[in-house]
């Protein structure tokens, strides 16, 4: 039961050992006397009445190849189903279904079936505008095997494209869509399902013409040469799996690692971003005072005095400070003051910069946290030697230095003058021009 065009595509079918017929009617045969069916049409459903659809008395040993169209409707349905069920068993054709993405139920299948959706299944349904398949309504798609529907592909929506089910009674229904290149290794698997299931139905199956015994020299050595293939393969495979899940640990320890130091300049605050901050400073080359340590906790002062190897006039009086929020102008504040007592104290020959490094909105993507000050608030802020430095942008810095894109003299020399604010489109702005002047 197939058209014109389809019969022509199971021509093949002629060649094998048994008797075949074409028809256009499955009331035109007696069902028990034959083994197997090619259709486009249900088998287990035979009518619908007014009330309800009428199943057909499937023989036994009855196994049949469906071929799936758009225009598929009531198909199957599943039996065994308990008795409350029954209504909900339909399995029904599924059209128009948009999208192209196919996923391989590789559980439950043998590798000649895996390979057939990659090359058949796959393929053909990227070239289709929409999909169609078939579902069984109201069962979820990890239920099907529970009633011997086993899934080799699923489309858009759990949509079935292609699929093997064997009934209770050990007869089988294979689905396969019209439009796959070929059906022969369909049938072909169809049919070692069958011989499984029925070997006294379908006893024809000619294991010995696969066997080495019976294969010419020729053929031999190919099938040795697809063997030291797979075997070449099979331990490169495993070496590659190995030194994978080396590189992935590794990974693994440097995330960890990360997290607890240089991370912590995009995600930290309070006493961890304070020393992920002077760490970060250090690793740019940096003497980095921790003021902590000399004032008692009950005179608030500075985190950091700066100072730069390269040049012995340069000073920074450095703040750090993480909030969940933006960048409060207190803090500015706050580190003029303690400016103020450092002139006072030290009575420098030079005015001392002022480094406010801030790490704020904290719960954002770093790359959509924007300025840190308002435009007025950071050019006085620069104009007393004040500069307003994004954390994020002082982990690129330290990026481009472990990368070997800059050298640490390099950065401390492009910060040496800096005011204002420093953002991370500044840094990067930094890096594409050193990347032109080297290349």
């Amino acid at each position: 039961m197939v058209s014109d065009h389809l019969y022509q595509e199971f021509r093949f079918v002629a060649d094998l050992p048994g008797t075949y017929r074409r028809i256009s009617d499955l009331d035109d045969v007696d069902l028990t006397e034959w083994d197997a069916i090619i259709t486009t049409d249900s088998i287990a459903v035979q009518a619908r009445s007014s009330a309800a659809l009428v199943f057909r008395d499937i023989p036994e040993h009855l196994c049949v190849l469906l071929v799936l169209s758009p225009y598929s409707g009531a198909i199957e349905h599943l039996a065994g189903v308990p008795e409350k069920a029954k209504p909900d068993s339909l399995v029904r054709g599924k059209f128009d279904v948009p999208g192209q993405h196919v996923y391989l139920n590789g559980v439950e299948l043998s590798d000649k079936v895996k390979h057939l959706v990659k090359t058949h299944i796959q393929p053909t349904a990227m070239k289709r505008p929409v999909q169609f398949g078939f579902i069984a309504r109201d069962f979820e798609v990890q239920d099907y095997k529970d009633y011997g529907l086993i899934v080799h592909a699923l489309g858009p929506q759990n949509t079935v494209l292609s699929a093997n089910y064997t009934r209770p009674s050990g007869s089988s229904v294979w689905f396969v869509p019209f439009d796959v290149p070929s059906f022969k290794p369909w049938w072909e698997l169809a049919v070692h399902n069958w011989h499984e299931l029925k070997p006294t139905v379908f006893p024809g199956l000619p294991n010995w013409v696969a066997s080495a015994d019976w294969m010419t020299a020729a053929e031999k050595a190919a099938l040795q040469d697809i063997a030291d293939e797979e075997s070449t393969f099979a331990r490169l495979e495993a070496e590659h799996t190995s030194r994978l899940s080396e590189l992935t640990e590794r990974l693994d320890e440097l995330s960890a690692a990360a997290s607890k130091d240089e991370r912590l300049l995009l995600t930290g605050q309070d006493f961890e971003l304070q020393v992920s901050v002077q760490r970060a400073l250090e690793h740019l080359g940096y003497q980095v005072r921790d003021m902590d340590a000399v004032f008692p906790d009950r005179e608030p002062r500075e985190d950091y005095r700066i100072t730069d190897p390269d040049d012995a006039d340069w000073m920074a009086i450095g703040d750090a400070t993480g909030v969940a929020k933006g960048a409060k102008g207190v803090k500015i504040q706050s580190l003029a003051g303690f400016v103020q007592k450092y002139l006072l104290e030290e009575r420098p020959a030079t005015q001392p910069r002022q480094w406010l490094l801030v790490n704020r909105k904290i719960g954002y993507d770093p790359e959509t946290r924007g300025e840190v000050y308002r435009p007025d608030e950071a050019n006085a802020f620069g104009a007393n030697l004040g500069l307003a430095f994004d954390t994020v942008a002082l982990f690129l810095l330290v990026q481009m230095v472990g990368e070997g894109v800059a050298t640490a003299a390099e950065v401390r020399a492009w910060l040496r003058e800096k005011t204002g604010e420093l953002l991370i489109s500044h840094v990067r702005d930094w890096r594409n021009e050193v990347a032109k002047e080297s290349t």
